[in-house]
């Protein structure tokens, strides 16, 4: 079911209720959502061809887009560090097996303060990836060289030494880098998991609009605007803590040799 489309469905049953996510295997997002989607049916009894009185439920189900979380971080991602997102994707799956599900993902900018807020407000914190419409920069994919990270500190203060199954890499430079602690029972795979109206989200905590130079920004989606640049969102994770961390040690590496390992990002 795409995001704009409306799918029915009848489902028979002869003496008993039956439940949507017992009989719908497709419908992931209510499973994923921070809030499940509420699933409107309707009972009634009507003849069969044998002469019987059977109830049938017909489920509306609602668009992909309704079960999406109200707030959440979003990021935006494309080629990084010499490495195309599929290459990034392929690693990222690795580091995600070789943890139990849980994989690191690097960003350039800090979103601490709404994190903190994001994780006061709700017990189960999200993270929707969407791609970039912009053509990467050459900067990103032909970077003069690029740096791993080690350690970081995380919101609260700690200080953590990142695990040697996961690598976080970045274009050398002088800016900071951060990474979004994530999680996710699935492979990591592009889809479109529902629609994203840019106009309609704002910064958690100022609830200032979004602006165009945050790639990565904690929202809240206004669910009345429906205008403006539409984002397909193409991966989700859960984030656990500690949920983010401002980056520290990093440690210059050879763009061959990452390049030649298929690592970035």
């Amino acid at each position: 079911m795409n995001a704009i489309s409306w799918a029915c469905a009848r489902v028979w049953r002869f003496g008993s209720l039956t439940r949507a996510r017992d009989t719908v295997g497709w419908l992931t997002c209510a499973r994923r959502a921070s809030s499940p989607c509420e699933i409107r049916s309707c009972w009634r009894y009507t003849r069969t061809t044998f002469g019987l009185a059977a109830p049938f439920t017909t489920i509306h189900f609602m668009r992909e887009d309704t079960c999406l979380p109200t707030i959440f971080c979003w990021t935006r991602f494309g080629a990084e560090a010499g490495e195309t997102i599929e290459t990034i994707l392929e690693r990222k799956e690795r580091e995600r097996q070789a943890n139990r599900g849980v994989y690191f993902w690097g960003i350039g900018n800090s979103v601490a303060p709404g994190i903190a807020e994001l994780v006061r407000r709700t017990t189960s914190p999200e993270v929707l990836f969407s791609s970039i419409k912009s053509r990467p920069r050459t900067v990103d994919v032909r970077p003069s060289a690029v740096i791993r990270w080690h350690r970081g500190v995380t919101v609260t203060g700690e200080r953590i030494t990142l695990p040697n199954t996961v690598t976080v890499t970045s274009r050398q430079s002088k800016a900071g880098h951060y990474a979004l602690i994530c999680a996710s029972d699935d492979p990591l795979r592009l889809g479109d998991l529902g629609r994203l109206k840019f106009s309609g989200l704002r910064n958690l905590v100022s609830g200032n609009a979004l602006g165009s130079s945050q790639v990565t920004a904690v929202v809240e989606r206004l669910t009345d605007r429906d205008d403006g640049t539409e984002y397909a969102i193409a991966l989700r994770a859960r984030l656990i803590a500690p949920y983010f961390v401002r980056l520290t040690d990093p440690a210059v590496e050879r763009l061959e040799a990452l390049t030649d390992e298929g690592r970035a990002a």
